[in-house]
């Protein structure tokens, strides 16, 4: 029930309870009687509620209400002992009062001793310093680092104390100031001047000056500038060429004399440039290696995040700005200057690779491939520009060139075949003026570059070179015929021949006069010589693919001719006789192939004498090395298969050898053949021999052992011991063919060993006595022979 009275009266446990308020709204209802009443009944219900409670909880009321009435005691206590506490405080403070008074203004009073006293010293000091200051200044040759060091302690004692007021001080102020600027000034100028002599005295002393007066870092930045503004200046007043030349004026002077006037300037700019550069480097390693007195640290250490190297970069990245930012003005102005610059853009590189490689030599200035890289970046745009111009020039004359070709195609019709084959001698290639202009004009290129030293400006040339080389080289295989009939050697020299053979001048002529530049130049930087070696070995490889086949064609008539030795006679008696038929063949192929043919790859006074080999281009002078020394090994091989063998035969070989060497040695020198030419005077010696001879015959260990071993085998009757390649049931050619592709110890094991088992067998089968007399020769020095072939650092195979 009290609950829910509570409930019911619950807005009269607010704060903001209104008694008023409520009572208006129940007269206002007409609820009041009922209301007093249900408050009435309310309060009953509590205070009965209240009482409930006092009485179940009564014991526990009852220790509260002791509590209490003990606490009030304790809290009586305490009181009085704090009012006791307050009346000892105060008997001290009356105590204290006086002596605190005294002690207080002895304080004060020594306090404004000391101040009177600080203030003495620090007058002292000031009026100490002063006169040092002035002693440092009036002597006969004033101290200024001492000067700047009294100053800047004079500044600092004024900022710390105030000394206004005084005579003595107040008296010095203004002579002070002026004294401040005096020193600025006067060693602005020092380090002016330092800078532009040299001196390094100077110079440090003005960074002393600077440093005392804290003003080092933004002096340095400032001197740093005006050696920059100088840099831009001079190259402003170069590249304002343009405007001090008038067109009329610049029209009545010569463009050489305009030119060298442009170089004259630009030469002096590039010298205000180095003594620029040389003058910062200094400042920096003097900021760096100059101490400071009395911390002991370097100057460069006071400067706030100032580090040499970083130093150093920024100005050489403010230096390139200016460059560059000047160029690209030139460049933008599109008038004579930029004409010059591109055209002679090598000197222009030159000159800055002799900058740096003067301030390379200075001992103070360190470098590093970026800086040199940054450095040529400045002028980038002058160089693409350049490479253009040389790759319009190469490829007009190139097109030149081969439009003269197709307009003189007919010079390599009927006629000029018939002129060829009537007079011996080259015929005159309309388009050989032209080709020389192209050439000349690679070659002059190539050489402009001389003297740029390291720098890449000699790679960029030879790859622009090198990229027309590419397009020659592609147009020249497009006019070269690889179908048979320009490599049959039957007849005289057909119309598409004779092109072949033009083209293969042509490309000689290129590789002839580039490979100087390869072999000897000093001023191309290895990279680029082995960028330029590799273009020059396709131009040799394409020339090489002209005259590869028409030799080897060449090389294959002459076997055939060799073959022909096996139809005749070399046994029976010896008799005086002349040469075989064969060589007369070959002869006659050799100067057919002279007549026709070598005469328009090369000068006829070349192939007529062999002591003139020098003129001639390697090309050919490796083909015809190659033909020769393929030619004779055929020979050889031939020479070792033939059979019968008699006297007859040790009476003509020789005589046949020593034709063939006239022959070849009419085209090359057979004695720098080498091995081959060696093997060729050994046969010559070893077939006049008998075979009881050859087991102690020196000529045996020159030749391959399959020579030996066949031509000794070879010296017996077929009834005897019969041929290996009849054995093997193989045609002769297929014999050589087979030889030429195995080694020799293949030779011995697979051809010749066989052979030699099966006529043992034959032998031992029908009870012989003996076997013939060259079976135990070669038997017992095949294996020898074969050993000391393999021993020796040569090729296991015939060549």
């Amino acid at each position: 029930m009290t609950d829910q009275y509570l409930a019911e009266f619950a807005e009269f446990g607010g704060n903001d309870m209104d008694k008023r308020g409520w009572a208006a709204k129940s007269i206002a209802r007409g609820t009041a009687r009922r209301d007093v009443a249900r408050l009435s009944d309310a309060i009953a219900a509590i205070d009965g509620t209240v009482q409930q409670q006092v009485c179940d909880n009564y014991e526990q009321l009852l220790d509260v209400a002791v509590m209490l009435n003990d606490q009030r005691g304790a809290i009586l206590h305490v009181d009085a002992g704090v009012g006791q506490l307050v009346s000892s405080v105060e008997r001290v403070k009356a105590e204290l009062e006086a002596p605190y008074t005294k002690i207080k203004m002895r304080y004060t009073q020594v306090c404004r001793m000391h101040d009177a006293a600080e203030l003495l010293q620090r007058v002292s000091r000031f009026v100490h310093l002063a006169r040092k200051l002035n002693e440092a200044l009036q002597s006969a040759s004033p101290d200024l680092a001492k000067a700047a060091h009294c100053w800047a302690e004079i500044n600092s004692l004024l900022k710390d104390s105030d000394l206004s007021g005084i005579t003595v001080v107040d008296r010095e102020l203004m002579w002070f100031s002026k004294v401040g600027d005096m020193l600025t000034g006067t060693a602005s100028k020092l380090l002016s001047t330092g800078l532009e002599n040299q001196n390094h005295t100077e110079i440090i002393c003005a960074l002393h000056v600077f440093y005392h007066m804290s003003t080092l870092a933004d002096k340095v930045n400032s001197a740093i500038s005006s050696i920059l503004e100088k840099v831009s200046l001079s190259l402003s007043n170069t590249i304002a060429l343009d405007k001090t030349f008038s067109s009329d004026l610049r029209a009545s002077m010569s463009d050489m004399m305009t030119r060298g006037s442009l170089w004259t300037r630009f030469g002096q700019s590039v010298e205000v440039m180095y003594t620029s550069c040389c003058q910062a480097w200094c400042l920096y390693s003097l900021l760096g290696r100059t101490l400071d007195p009395s911390s002991r640290s370097t100057l460069l250490d006071n400067i706030q995040g100032a580090k040499i190297e970083v130093l150093l970069k920024t100005f050489w990245k403010n230096f390139c700005k200016i460059l560059s930012d000047k160029f690209i003005d030139v460049t933008y102005n599109r008038g004579f200057i930029e004409a010059t610059f591109i055209a002679d853009y090598p000197k222009l590189v030159k000159l800055f690779y002799d900058f740096l490689s003067r301030l390379k030599r200075e001992p103070s200035i360190i470098f590093d491939s970026e800086q040199d890289k940054a450095l040529y970046a400045c002028f980038s745009t002058l160089e693409t520009a350049y490479l253009k111009n040389i790759n319009a020039r190469l490829t007009e004359h190139m097109n030149t060139y081969f439009q003269s070709l197709a307009t003189n195609k007919g010079s390599y019709g009927a006629s000029a075949v018939t002129q060829q084959s009537s007079s011996n001698t080259p015929i005159h290639n309309p388009t050989t003026t032209v080709l020389q202009t192209f050439v000349r004009t690679m070659v002059s290129e190539l050489e402009a570059v001389q003297g740029v030293g390291d720098c890449t400006i000699g790679i960029s040339v030879v790859q622009a070179v090198i990229v027309v080389l590419k397009l020659y080289m592609v147009k020249t295989k497009d006019l070269i015929n690889t179908d048979p009939e320009a490599y049959q050697i039957r007849s005289p020299m057909n119309p598409t021949q004779v092109l072949n053979a033009s083209q293969f001048q042509s490309l000689v002529h290129v590789h002839s006069s580039l490979l100087p530049l390869v072999d000897s130049s000093s001023f191309l930087l290895p990279a680029a010589k082995q960028i330029l070696s590799i273009a020059l070995q396709s131009i040799d490889t394409l020339a090489d693919q002209c005259v590869a086949r028409l030799f080897a064609n060449q090389s294959r008539q002459l076997e055939t001719f060799f073959l022909q030795m096996h139809n005749e006679d070399f046994s029976g008696a010896a008799r005086t006789e002349d040469c075989s038929e064969y060589v007369g063949a070959v002869e006659r192929q050799m100067s057919h192939f002279k007549v026709h043919y070598l005469n328009r790859y090369m000068p006829s006074a070349t192939i007529s004498s062999s002591s003139s080999s020098g003129n001639m281009c390697p090309q050919m002078a490796s083909h015809l090395k190659s033909l020769a020394s393929r030619t004779i090994t055929s020979f050889i091989r031939s020479v070792s298969l033939i059979r019968p063998f008699g006297s007859r035969g040790r009476v003509r070989l020789p005589l046949d050898m020593a034709q063939l060497e006239l022959c070849f040695g009419s085209i090359t020198p057979l004695k720098t053949a080498g091995d081959v030419y060696k093997q060729l005077v050994a046969l010559r010696q070893l077939v006049q021999r008998d075979i009881t001879e050859f087991e102690s015959s020196k000529e045996c260990n020159s030749l391959p052992p399959s020579i030996v071993l066949h031509h000794l085998l070879f010296r017996t009757s077929q009834d005897v011991i019969p041929s290996p390649h009849v054995f093997h049931r193989m045609t002769l050619q297929q014999y050589f063919d087979w030889l030429e592709k195995h080694s020799e110890e293949e030779i011995w094991t697979a051809m010749l060993k066989p052979c030699l088992d099966s006529y043992a067998e034959s032998v031992n089968q029908k009870g012989e006595k003996a076997f013939a007399g060259v079976y135990p020769i070669i038997m017992q020095l095949a294996p020898r022979l074969i050993a000391q072939w393999k021993a020796q650092s040569q090729d296991t195979r015939f060549p």
